[in-house]
């Protein structure tokens, strides 16, 4: 009998490694790895998707709901698509997975939404939901943190401060700390 099983190395080299009473983290390692060559046999490592591959995916799976959700014709020619794919790709998306997961949101709140809102504004937030859904919280939680036109005294002062303070200071309390990465 054969079981064939896909999996990330790093974190299943971690979790087994993690039962180790070893205070070193460099000897935790080596022993979940070892226990891992116990297990499996033979490991066949998948290439690395590079950024092109995963745009082409990405355009590609956009494409083939294109009629479902009348998606403008010059949709991925547009400037705004252009800037958000290209900080997905570069720093949100890493395998095709993500892609899918993607894709797969968007088709369906696209679907709902039709042309209520912006396609690409959505696209970004699909994102968002798929690989930052504790920022997503935040911005359900409290949304007056996300916009210029304020009502409460609270969001008009938070603004005042926010001026004096620099991106990265204000993307911290914006982002989940476990999120927090380049894209």
């Amino acid at each position: 009998m054969s079981y064939v099983l896909a999996y990330d190395t790093k974190r299943v080299v971690q979790a087994l490694g993690e039962g180790v009473s070893i205070d070193s983290s460099d000897e935790r390692e080596t022993r979940g790895r070892a226990y891992l060559e116990k297990i499996v046999q033979l490991q066949i490592p998948l290439p690395i998707t590079f950024g092109e591959e995963l745009g082409t995916l990405l355009r590609a799976e956009i494409e083939s709901f294109r009629d479902e959700i009348n998606l403008p014709v010059e949709f991925e020619k547009s400037e705004r698509y252009g800037d958000i794919s290209k900080i997905l790709i570069l720093d949100v998306l890493q395998t095709p997975r993500d892609v899918k997961r993607l894709v797969g949101t968007f088709h369906v709140l696209a679907g709902m939404l039709g042309n209520e809102v912006d396609l690409v504004d959505l696209l970004a937030y699909s994102a968002l939901l798929v690989k930052a859904p504790g920022t997503v919280d935040h911005i359900r939680n409290d949304p007056e943190d996300f916009v210029e036109d304020t009502l409460s005294e609270k969001a008009v002062l938070r603004q005042l401060n926010d001026k004096k303070a620099p991106l990265p200071d204000r993307l911290s309390r914006i982002v989940a700390r476990s999120e927090d990465n380049q894209g």
